[in-house]
């Protein structure tokens, strides 16, 4: 959620597209990278989630553009969810919509 406040505040300041994406490859377990799209200067980064954490339903990246709006017009979706069956935990679904603003939600993506 975080990353995602930052880099939307940071497309508007900057005037210009903001991305998210995997630090590695496509793997957003293993963490995430915030970088501004013209100058690809690092603006945020965050570690890897841990064994336990699956991710789902995530696009291969999110773009902000210069209005803090997403370059997707769809709404994007990404499950968090524990990776160990019948571990009692629900699943968490972030909800991003073409606004720009994230929600979290309890519970599987729809």
């Amino acid at each position: 959620m975080s990353s995602l406040i930052v880099a939307r505040s940071e497309a508007i300041k900057r005037n210009g597209p903001v991305e998210i994406r995997p630090a590695s490859g496509t793997d957003w377990t293993q963490g995430w990278v915030v970088r501004a799209t013209a100058s690809n200067e690092q603006i945020d980064k965050k570690n890897p989630l841990g064994t336990n954490v699956a991710v789902s339903l995530a696009p291969a990246f999110i773009t902000y553009q210069h209005n803090g709006r997403l370059t997707a017009a769809a709404t994007n979706r990404v499950q968090f969810s524990d990776s160990r069956s019948g571990s009692g935990l629900h699943p968490r679904c972030l909800v991003i919509d073409p606004s720009g603003l994230p929600k979290l939600i309890l519970g599987a993506c729809a």
